[in-house]
């Protein structure tokens, strides 16, 4: 089997259409004699956070109204690609939410679907991209662990799409059973305290604009008010 780009996975021989295969540099002259290495390239500079580098009136919008918009990240999968966010039309709302990130009892923050959730917000991996000559976007695929880098094909992606448009991004955190730890989450002050830092990092990360935490907030509002009680 080969890597098919188009499709993102490994598929027969047959189905296959390479282009553009990177081919390794020759190391040798004919006579076996060295040849010299090119230049060292330079890192990229660190890409500004998005809150700075789009323009929220890039569409002029005939209201004032927030319109939201959910985007579950499964939704990638559905219909061979008919579903993926370049299908869509952000122009039509003012801010995609992002369904779902989760936490744990600590109040670690992380994602659901460690192969959608990058391909949706950051676009298709770039596999052709050389070491060191794209931007690297990370996702935060395990709890209190270093975020999996990638080049992707950013214009693809979901935070791309809907800036392009003017819209926000804002990442949905729990909701039905992921948001089960948030009461014992909220009952712990350091966690608590982390939890906070985690999603002001998560901002930060991905170029989000802001957090939803919807029904989860509900929760942690009430919770936070019981352990503000005494015993009595």
């Amino acid at each position: 089997m080969l890597y098919d780009e188009s499709e993102q996975m490994c598929n027969w021989s047959d189905e296959v259409t390479c282009k553009g295969l990177v081919q390794d540099e020759p190391t040798h002259d004919e006579h076996g004699n060295l040849l010299p290495t090119k230049e060292p390239t330079h890192s990229p500079t660190q890409k500004p956070n998005s809150l700075l580098e789009w323009n929220p009136n890039a569409y002029p919008r005939q209201h004032t109204k927030t319109i939201i918009g959910y985007y579950a990240s499964w939704q990638w999968y559905d219909r061979n690609g008919l579903a993926e966010p370049s299908a869509f039309d952000f122009t039509k709302i003012t801010r995609a939410n992002f369904a779902f990130f989760q936490i744990t009892d600590d109040g670690y923050i992380f994602g659901t679907d460690n192969w959608a959730d990058p391909i949706t917000l950051f676009g298709f991996y770039d596999w052709m991209s050389e070491e060191g000559t794209a931007h690297e976007y990370c996702s935060w695929d395990e709890p209190n662990s270093t975020p999996n880098c990638m080049a992707h094909k950013y214009e693809e992606g979901l935070i791309y799409q809907a800036h392009s448009a003017g819209a926000e991004v804002y990442p949905s955190i729990g909701g039905w059973s992921l948001s089960d730890p948030f009461p014992v989450m909220a009952a712990n002050a350091d966690s608590r305290a982390r939890f906070a830092q985690q999603c002001v990092d998560l901002i930060k990360s991905y170029n989000f604009d802001g957090i939803d935490l919807g029904k989860s907030l509900i929760v942690l509002s009430c919770v936070c008010v019981l352990a503000s009680l005494d015993d009595d």
